[in-house]
């Protein structure tokens, strides 16, 4: 197995497990159903995620670490979503902001995984 496919693995199973947590959080009751309805929406997810993951961004896909950079950049930009909760007044204001950040951070995500971002960031660095 070589590191891209296990890469995409890790990823499938990571983000299954929260999918699974995510619905179990929103539909249970108490914990033992959590448990349950957690289990089996990461079951019926596991297939899902790894398909919607095979679909490729960007022509450098299949490299490993274009994956993992892609959804890295994604999960270390939440704090900023957290401030925009606290400075923006709430209502329309707050979702728009949302909304235009949403779109930004995979935009730059994007770039910087598979459309050489990270190697112009890294040259320029060097």
């Amino acid at each position: 197995m070589d590191r891209a496919t296990l890469e995409h693995r890790a990823w499938t199973v990571g983000l299954s497990a929260l999918v699974g947590v995510v619905v179990g959080g929103s539909v249970a009751a108490d914990p033992a159903s959590f448990l349950l309805v957690a289990a089996v929406a990461f079951l019926i997810g596991l297939p899902i995620v790894s398909r919607v993951l095979d679909r490729s961004i960007g022509p450098d896909s299949d490299q490993p670490g274009r994956l993992t950079l892609f959804w890295g950049t994604i999960v270390l930009a939440m704090p900023l979503f957290w401030v925009m909760d606290a400075v923006a007044p709430g209502g329309s204001v707050t979702l728009a902001l949302r909304g235009v950040g949403i779109a930004i951070v995979f935009l730059f995500a994007t770039w910087l995984a598979y459309y050489g971002g990270y190697d112009r960031i890294r040259e320029d660095v060097s």
